[in-house]
């Protein structure tokens, strides 16, 4: 009996998981996704082109998918007939560019007059490319007629700082008495107007007092703020520990102040400034001060960078040592010409159109630079975290291909661990590098 109704049972378990099996699926709900909506930004690219502390507008910017790393098919088909997915781009009058679509990781091409730039490898969503110029600073301008209470003490000088969000730089204008042009942003603006008054036959290092005042200024009107000074006390003792590379000649430290921006930065002329001296120069309370030391070896430069001091305590400074080239030539194999009577001379390396660009790069980045020689064919700047690259295709981006005589240099970055930290106002200022002589080459 109780066989018999174990049997019934099973058989009644078999005929209905038969009958699950033949039910048409289509008819059973679908199980709901674990994974989450995709967010349609989290492929969006998107940044500004900087050239020192301006932006570029009408730069040509262009994404590729990074050789060696996953590519989608998709992408790359609709890229020509779908506006969402486009690889190429203008930016704007903010030099601003955005892309829907982004590779994972990607290039960054960007054309602007005769300079190209690539960037490879970029990882970051957001990225703020930094050519290698410092054009003239551009916006509205006003004149400023400052005056400062008390007045300067008889031998004593007033210099002037500009900052805030919509100030650019302040200058003395030639010919004038105490006349001064600032450049703003924006059309209607509030800047903050700093003074230091210093000894004159000293410099900025011997402040003695300091005033600042919000200044609404506006394009083409002249205006006449009067700042309130206040004493300076503290006095600075900073060290400076620098050790150049092998064979590097160390040149004079070069310090200077600003008021919180680099384009209103002034010298301070220390002749004492040398590593291991302490350098005593007073402190005003918003003013920040950098140093900068540079060694040379030939036509080679190691630079420490723009380096915030401690004004108290001892600084720092990195010089990196340099870096080997291996294409178009070697360093240890560079081809000679005979010229007659025992003499010989550097013979020009040729590169080919998509040739080898090599360095002996342990970390960081390098820089590829090529600059035409007679100043008129397009220069190709080429940023990298790989020893070799090639010689990008300029025809991509509508300019002619390099031919002919070019200068080349390499530049090493070797703080920055990441293509896309080379970016913003300050990405080509603050990091050490080390330049090599420029050498020249035959691209053909």
């Amino acid at each position: 009996m109780r066989r018999s109704r174990f049997l019934t049972l099973a058989f009644v378990a078999s005929e209905l998981v038969m009958s699950t099996l033949a039910c048409d699926s289509s008819e059973d709900p679908k199980p709901g996704s674990t994974f989450p909506d995709l967010d349609p930004t989290s492929r969006d690219l998107a940044g500004h082109v900087h050239a020192g502390t301006e932006l570029v507008a009408g730069a040509f910017v262009r994404i590729d998918s990074s050789a060696g790393f996953a590519a989608s098919p998709f992408l790359l088909a609709a890229s020509d007939t779908n506006p969402r997915f486009a690889r190429t781009g203008v930016t704007d009058t903010g030099g601003f560019y955005r892309f829907e679509f982004a590779p994972a990781v990607y290039d960054l091409s960007i054309a602007h007059g005769r300079d190209l730039y690539v960037f490879h490898e970029v990882l970051t969503r957001a990225f703020d490319p930094v050519l290698a110029v410092e054009p003239p600073i551009t916006g509205f301008k006003a004149r400023v007629l400052p005056t400062t209470n008390p007045p300067p003490a008889a031998g004593n000088a007033t210099v002037f700082f500009v900052s805030g969000n919509d100030a650019r730089t302040i200058a003395p204008i030639p010919g004038t008495s105490g006349a001064l042009d600032t450049v703003f942003r924006r059309f209607d603006s509030t800047i903050t107007l700093h003074a230091i008054e210093y000894v004159a036959a000293r410099g900025p290092a011997a402040a003695v007092a300091e005033g600042k005042l919000d200044v609404r200024v506006r394009d083409g009107v002249v205006v006449g703020p009067v700042l309130a000074m206040t004493p300076i006390t503290a006095i600075a003792a900073a060290t400076f520990d620098v050790t150049p590379p092998a064979g590097h000649a160390l040149a004079p430290l070069e310090l200077e102040m600003d008021l919180g921006l680099r384009t209103s930065a002034v010298p301070l002329p220390l002749t004492h400034a040398i590593p291991g001296a302490i350098l005593n120069f007073a402190v005003a309370t918003d003013a920040r001060y950098y140093v900068r030391a540079r060694a040379t070896q030939g036509g080679a430069v190691s630079d420490s960078g723009r380096f915030r001091v401690n004004p108290f305590d001892k600084n720092t400074l990195v010089l990196p040592p340099p870096v080997s080239t291996e294409a178009p030539f070697d360093d240890q194999a560079i081809p000679m010409i005979p010229m007659g009577e025992g003499t010989t001379m550097t013979a020009p390396a040729v590169l080919a159109l998509g040739g080898p660009l090599s360095a002996r790069l342990t970390k960081g980045i390098v820089e590829h630079a090529l600059l035409a020689e007679s100043g008129s064919g397009t220069s190709v700047h080429v940023v990298t975290p790989e020893r070799t690259t090639s010689l990008p295709d300029a025809a991509a981006l509508g300019l002619a291909p390099p031919s002919g005589r070019y200068l080349w240099t390499v530049q090493s970055f070797p703080t920055l661990a990441f293509t896309d930290r080379l970016g913003g106002e300050e990405g080509r200022v603050i990091p050490p590098s080390w330049r090599s002589a420029p050498r020249v080459i035959v691209v053909q």
